[in-house]
């Protein structure tokens, strides 16, 4: 799968006025900058988690790998904020337990639910900027 990068055309530069140019250029570093922040990470797998002490905290571009086969285990979804809309997260699970996922917010949703639990297999999840869904 192939991703679109635009870039705004700048169909002239200024060369005769060396700040003119400047500005062009610092313009044309900005839109490339705010392109490539849209292209998403190649998803990382973490080590496998398999203590229950502490709920694991998921990050976006990455796949946490649980181990359930000592106990169930919990594990919290990044913050939302604008910045991170259309970003990715997802989670592993092997064992016998299984693996509750909420968000870190409490007014926030998983496909309308507060909580989702995974038994088995790799699940995905995204956000829309005020509920998170599964992919």
């Amino acid at each position: 799968m192939g991703y679109a990068v635009t870039f705004r055309r700048i169909d002239s530069y200024a060369t005769e006025a060396p700040d003119k140019l400047a500005d062009q250029l610092s313009r044309l570093e900005d839109n490339i900058t705010a392109a490539l922040a849209v292209v998403p990470e190649v998803m990382r797998f973490t080590d496998w988690v398999s203590s229950p002490a502490v709920p694991s905290q998921l990050a976006y571009g990455q796949v946490t790998r649980f181990d359930t086969s000592t106990s169930a285990l919990l594990a919290s979804l990044p913050s939302l904020s604008p910045d991170t809309i259309g970003r990715v997260t997802g989670v592993r699970v092997k064992g016998a337990s299984s693996v509750t996922i909420e968000p870190v917010e409490a007014t926030a949703l998983i496909d309308g639910s507060t909580t989702v639990t995974v038994v088995a297999g790799t699940r995905l999840y995204m956000h829309d900027g005020t509920e998170w869904m599964a992919l």
